[in-house]
């Protein structure tokens, strides 16, 4: 008798166990991974048979939502920053002289909420900057940091801004066989690590590849590491491969970087993580099927999963100036416990340029 109640009781519990253990395995696949509390600072073009317009815009991963800052004509290489503040916005924009005389690069700065009508310029004329293309803001947002190429020169440098003098400053101005080839800036370390190579390398191998009808071999990058005064602090190490951009952890204490296996719209790229003590980097992942061309790789907050841009397959490819084809690119993450690649977000009829993750 006794035997019977309990296997009855059993049998009645049976079938409430296998709810709640359905129940609790659901809410654990839901709860496994939040979204991260991240803020985005993206720059995309949305391409147009006329003209293409660059956008600059802010993204919160966390409730989605998308601001945008500022729209206006594109008219040079994409590039913007967002002063860590949230307070300013600086980007650039050709200056055209007219015919005889060359054009050149002028930095404008934005107070929030920006004003389209209201463009402060910061760089003028007698500078001579013809090209800015990757942009930093400091920790204290006295600083915004640039790659730039001076008049005459075919070599790219690193340059500060100072907000409160108002002045801008080359770093080894007079040099013109180093190229810098990428950087970035961590707001923790207030440190700034720069991928160098000589262009006398460069060019050899360029004669080498074209003489020979040759794949072109990969220079020798020196990754360094910069204060912010523009004091060479130490060389991390050399790498010998087609790096594309290289970015820094939230703590500084490492860095990501993209390699592509060949200079071409058939490469293939792959995701290295380096160790900033060491000089020893190892591979993270890299394209997929699903997600090609990946690069702008650059750590979450919580230095836990890795944000990228890339091509998504069957992605579209857009018709812009000149009959120019851009293919859409897209901003994804990477959960390394996982393996998985989401996309985080992207623009109808447009492309990201850039973007970065804006440590607190």
């Amino acid at each position: 008798m006794i035997s019977h109640m309990v296997k009855k009781k059993y049998f009645l519990w049976c079938p409430l166990i296998a709810v709640l253990a359905m129940a609790f395995s659901c809410h654990a696949v839901i709860a496994e991974e939040p979204l991260p509390s991240d803020q985005l600072f993206i720059v995309a073009s949305d391409i147009k048979e006329a003209t293409d317009n660059v956008n600059f815009i802010l993204f919160d991963h966390r409730t989605q939502e998308t601001n945008s800052l500022l729209r206006r004509k594109n008219t040079v290489f994409p590039t913007a920053v967002l002063s860590r503040d949230g307070k300013n916005l600086y980007t650039s924009k050709i200056h055209q002289t007219g015919a005889g005389s060359p054009d050149y690069i002028e930095l404008f700065g934005y107070a929030m909420p920006i004003n389209p009508r209201n463009m402060p310029e910061l760089l003028t004329e007698p500078q001579k900057i013809w090209n800015v293309d990757y942009m930093r803001s400091s920790a204290d947002n006295t600083k915004v940091f640039m790659r730039v190429v001076q008049a005459k020169r075919d070599n790219a440098q690193l340059a500060v801004y100072n907000v409160d003098s108002k002045k801008i400053n080359v770093w080894n101005e007079n040099d013109s066989t180093n190229e810098i080839h990428y950087f970035d800036y961590s707001p923790a370390s207030r440190t700034i690590i720069a991928l160098e190579h000589s262009l006398d390398e460069e060019t050899a191998l360029l004669q080498h590849a074209n003489r020979n009808q040759v794949a072109l071999p990969p220079v020798t990058y020196r990754v360094v590491l910069y204060s912010e005064d523009g004091r060479k602090l130490r060389e991390v190490g050399t790498i010998k491969k087609h790096i594309l951009d290289i970015s820094l952890s939230p703590d500084g204490k490492h860095a990501l970087f993209t390699v592509t296996d060949q200079i071409n719209s058939n490469s293939f790229n792959l995701v290295f993580k380096l160790n900033l003590e060491s000089g020893s980097y190892e591979e993270v992942f890299r394209d997929t099927d699903t997600f090609r061309r990946i690069k702008h790789a650059q750590y979450a907050s919580d230095g836990k999963r890795i944000y990228f841009s890339g091509i998504l397959k069957n992605a579209p490819v857009l018709s812009g100036e000149r009959r120019r084809k851009v293919p859409a690119r897209n901003i994804a993450i990477y959960d390394p416990k996982t393996n998985q690649m989401t996309k985080v977000w992207s623009m109808e009829k447009g492309t990201v340029n850039q973007f970065q993750v804006l440590y607190p």
